[in-house]
């Protein structure tokens, strides 16, 4: 059987076999990728049993759904499980033992290994059947996985793992997921809002101006809603967004309010509201908070909020009025 090997060409990847005379070395497949990775345009042919062009349409993970022809005409389509298990269809939509025109690029784009049934993850091979790779996480716990062996999380319907090491979100789901979080982190910042203004009205005998209350329930929002779409940008993630969340409610709350913090005051306030909030992101990521990560920031950040309010008070009042001492001889 001849040698397969892949070489890239600027846009193009050209698959080239070696044959013996005069056409050794001859391309006799190329493919055209798009713009995003595993993503493959058309695949070009020069050997007389294969079509001379082939084109390839994609679902929203980047699965091949069907081919077809220069004329558009349907040449084969594929089907698959939720683990990517592939079945292949003909043009009458009959059921095929494998790709009649040797495609091998499906489930994620990603290559499959017919005799083997198993699709080639780069760093790992992945099992369709099994529904997990059979080789450990590369970056071990570094792809934010307890289970060096799982597939995406179990999240096959909105992320996918091209490289076989880290599991990402694809551009629709992050999105939605963005404004989840978003719409939830401002929510509950609202609703914690009026509660921080509750609370005050309850525990201080001279209730705040109107203006005060609403730049409490306005910072409170901001605060969650910035939180919640920090928390959902790669690489950030829910500590970067708890503390940036706390840190902007507090700065928010000062420059709205009538209430004018002192600069130390303020940064001491920032300090503790950052910390507080960091550890709120921290205990609201997924594997701990389950759906209610993105609502825990706002709510962990009120409650350090309340509590750092509270004793950044008292400890001005101490400061403010130190309690005098006489010494007597």
């Amino acid at each position: 059987m001849p040698s397969l090997f892949t070489m890239p060409n600027g846009a193009r990847n050209e698959t080239i076999t070696r044959t013996s005379g005069s056409e050794s070395g001859r391309p006799l497949t190329c493919y055209i990728h798009g713009a995003t990775i595993d993503e493959i345009l058309l695949r070009q042919s020069t050997t007389y049993d294969l079509p001379p062009t082939l084109y390839y349409h994609h679902d929203g993970l980047g699965s091949t759904v069907a081919l077809t022809d220069s004329t558009g005409a349907l040449l084969e389509s594929y089907t698959y499980d939720v683990y990517g298990q592939p079945s292949f269809l003909s043009a009458t939509y009959h059921l095929l033992p494998t790709s009649s025109v040797t495609n091998r690029f499906l489930f994620t784009g990603r290559e499959y290994l017919a005799d083997l049934a198993l699709y080639d993850y780069r760093h790992r091979f992945y099992s369709p059947s099994l529904g997990r790779f059979l080789q450990t996480d590369p970056i071990r716990f570094d792809a934010e996985d307890v289970n060096l062996y799982r597939y995406v999380g179990n999240n096959v319907v909105c992320k996918i793992d091209p490289n076989g090491n880290m599991a990402q979100l694809i551009a629709a789901a992050w999105v939605l997921n963005l404004m989840k979080n978003a719409a939830v982190g401002a929510t509950v910042g609202f609703t914690t809002g009026l509660l921080k203004v509750g609370i005050d009205y309850a525990l201080n005998p001279t209730p705040k101006r109107g203006k005060d209350q609403f730049a409490t329930v306005a910072a409170s929002t901001s605060a969650g809603y910035i939180g919640g779409v920090i928390s959902s940008i790669p690489y950030a993630g829910p500590t970067i967004g708890g503390s940036v969340s706390g840190v902007s409610g507090v700065a928010l709350e000062d420059a709205w309010s009538n209430k004018k913090l002192s600069p130390q005051s303020l940064n001491r306030r920032l300090e503790y509201a950052g910390k507080f909030g960091a550890f709120a992101g921290l205990v609201s990521t997924p594997e701990i908070s389950g759906t209610l990560s993105s609502a825990v920031i706002p709510i962990a950040t009120f409650i350090s909020d309340i509590i750092t309010s509270y004793l950044m008070e008292t400890v001005e009042t101490i400061e403010e009025n130190p309690r005098k001492t006489e010494c007597y001889e």
